[in-house]
């Protein structure tokens, strides 16, 4: 019945729209269920292949028995250009050093680093999964793609980098999606009225 939580878009505002550099960025706890084995995958393909790709993993270690571990993850990233820069607590400046989100999970409810990025402008790279789905519209606000496929995510990675003018383009359609659905103040209006009527 209700978007999500919602976002803060006057928080999460983008000021730089530089897209001379691809700059990739995954942001969740490190589980497997996020779909980090293959956004890895897919990024390691893509940073080797384009070497004016940036991609990074923005996220904390988990004790979850389904999070891949900090040797792994060592293991996973060695020998890449993949970046690690661990949790944050000023996420309006990642987001800003970065333009395409990509979030390959295999479940979610409403992701609220997604609403986040659409409303910093960044297009979404996300799975056709519950809860994921839902956010994007497939090749106005970003691209879906096939839940545990790193071939398509590859793909669609792939699309911002031969297309780059999608990156200004998806932004600005996520910005106004972000802004007239997902803004708090008309969260917090729905849930109001979701509750008045029960």
């Amino acid at each position: 019945l209700i978007p999500g939580s919602g976002v803060n878009t006057k928080k999460f505002t983008r000021k730089n729209f530089n897209t001379s550099r691809i700059q990739f960025l995954f942001v969740g706890r490190l589980l497997k269920d996020k779909g980090i084995y293959e956004f890895i995958s897919a990024s390691k393909l893509l940073a080797s292949k384009y070497n004016e790709v940036t991609v990074s993993i923005v996220g904390h270690l988990d004790d979850n028995p389904n999070a891949i571990t900090e040797s792994e993850l060592e293991n996973l990233l060695a020998g890449t250009s993949i970046q690690y820069l661990g949790g944050s607590d000023t996420m309006v400046e990642v987001y800003e050093n970065h333009n395409v989100f990509v979030l390959p999970s295999y479940r979610e409810g409403k992701p609220k680093a997604a609403l986040e990025a659409m409303s910093m402008s960044m297009p979404i790279v996300i799975t056709d999964a519950p809860g994921c789905k839902e956010v994007v519209e497939d090749s106005v606000t970003g691209f879906k793609v096939a839940v545990k496929d790193d071939v398509q995510l590859y793909n669609a990675m792939e699309r911002f980098v031969l297309e780059p003018e999608l990156i200004t383009s998806m932004g600005r359609n996520c910005r106004e999606v972000a802004e007239s659905l997902y803004d708090s103040s008309i969260v917090v209006n729905q849930v109001y009225e979701t509750l008045k009527d029960e």
